[in-house]
């Protein structure tokens, strides 16, 4: 309950923000609104984390013949590389995902090294979007030695279809001069693998620590339940497409592990430890896995509503869940007690209590501090800030 408060963006019901992710150093806090992804710089001295908008990335639509921005295309969620302070991965409301290097700008507008457009037109955008070596947390203990897989992207797409994406092929069609990741002109990527998941429904699938595999949070299509679903991809073969669209639910090397009995897993976070796994559910529980052995171990059963997202802090030590209800849980990842909750049912330019409003989209924590990110969503009323930061005390 010892938090300090800040409130970022203007009080108004279109500034809305769906989604929050620090870049690697925690000098940078990105988040997703209904018009562009917007960056927040982080000042170097934690000890006031008040955060001033900097930058606007508005997205570049992939259906337009020229370059120019378009004020009507949302973002969905951002997503920092884990290793490359710079670049950022945006899931746009244009059945695409785009690439930036934060650092560059083009007479002030700045645009998408990289698009990625989607396979499927069954919806507006992507399910989930996530690096290989990422934890949410920006900071993987667990993938240090990794740090030469960065380039590797999972998109899961609303069809139940997961695609891996290589982002150094952008380098074979234009070099950068600053090395690392591609940072030329816009090019569209093809994937170098791809899997079906039919008959379930996945939410979110994520690199495991190793790397080796793809874990996929889901609703089992047979009994409705929440599972998690770990598969290979074959780095080796990653070259070879003659696998490609195989449905993983049929392969022997699948493994399937039943996780919250009343409905989907919308939400799966690794702790920078790569030893510690929690999930969110339907049933309004947190499961804490044991990633070794794959058992759920605890959980935190302090909310009535679905979990929406789910974080650790830099030292693997605390989990922190959201759901639209008001206030932020934070738990021990060990045993699941409960340590505090952040309020937010003050926050807002009125210092009232709001009826709607409370709650999160997503919470991501500073990979170097106890300082919380907390995206406040959409339709959240004139009263409520962007996005808010809390500094544990």
């Amino acid at each position: 309950d010892n938090t300090i408060i800040h409130e970022c963006g203007n009080y108004h019901r279109q500034n809305t923000s769906r989604s929050v992710s620090w870049n690697c150093t925690g000098t940078m806090l990105a988040s997703a609104s209904s018009s562009a992804a917007k960056l927040w710089p982080c000042p170097e001295s934690q000890s006031n984390p008040v955060l001033r908008e900097l930058n606007q990335l508005k997205p570049i639509s992939s259906s337009s013949a020229s370059n120019n921005s378009s004020n009507n295309i949302g973002v969905d969620r951002v997503r920092f590389h884990p290793f490359e302070p710079s670049i950022l991965c945006t899931n746009v409301e244009d059945k695409s995902v785009q690439i930036w290097d934060v650092r560059v700008n083009h007479k002030n507008h700045p645009k998408p090294f990289a698009n990625i457009k989607l396979n499927s037109n069954s919806a507006k955008c992507a399910a989930s979007t996530e690096w290989f070596g990422s934890s949410g947390s920006g900071s993987n203990e667990g993938n240090r030695g990794h740090t030469d897989k960065g380039h590797y992207l999972v998109i899961t797409e609303k069809d139940n279809s997961v695609y891996v994406y290589d982002i150094r092929k952008l380098q074979q069609q234009k070099k950068s001069q600053s090395g690392g990741i591609g940072r030329g002109k816009n090019h569209q990527v093809k994937p170098i693998r791809s899997f079906k998941m039919d008959p379930h429904i996945v939410f979110e699938t994520h690199f495991t620590p190793s790397g080796s595999h793809l874990i996929s949070a889901v609703k089992n299509g047979n009994n409705g339940m929440g599972c998690l679903i770990v598969y290979p991809w074959e780095e080796n073969n990653s070259q070879d497409h003659n696998n490609n669209n195989k449905n993983v639910t049929n392969w022997e090397s699948t493994h399937t592990f039943m996780g919250h009995t009343a409905g989907p897993i919308y939400s799966l976070r690794f702790a920078p430890n790569g030893q510690q796994m929690s999930t969110g559910g339907n049933d309004a529980l947190v499961g804490l896995w044991d990633v070794k052995h794959m058992v759920c171990t605890s959980t935190i059963s302090h909310k009535n509503k679905f979990i929406r997202s789910v974080s650790y802090s830099f030292d693997s030590k605390i989990v922190a869940c959201c759901t639209e209800e008001e206030g932020i849980d934070l738990a021990s990842s060990a045993s699941g007690d409960l340590i505090g909750t952040v309020h937010l049912a003050s926050s807002g330019r009125s210092g009232n209590s709001q009826k709607f409003g409370t709650g999160a989209d997503e919470v991501a924590f500073h990979p170097k501090s106890y300082i919380l990110a907390c995206a406040r969503g959409d339709f959240i009323g004139s009263q409520v800030p962007q996005v808010t930061i809390a500094k544990l005390q």
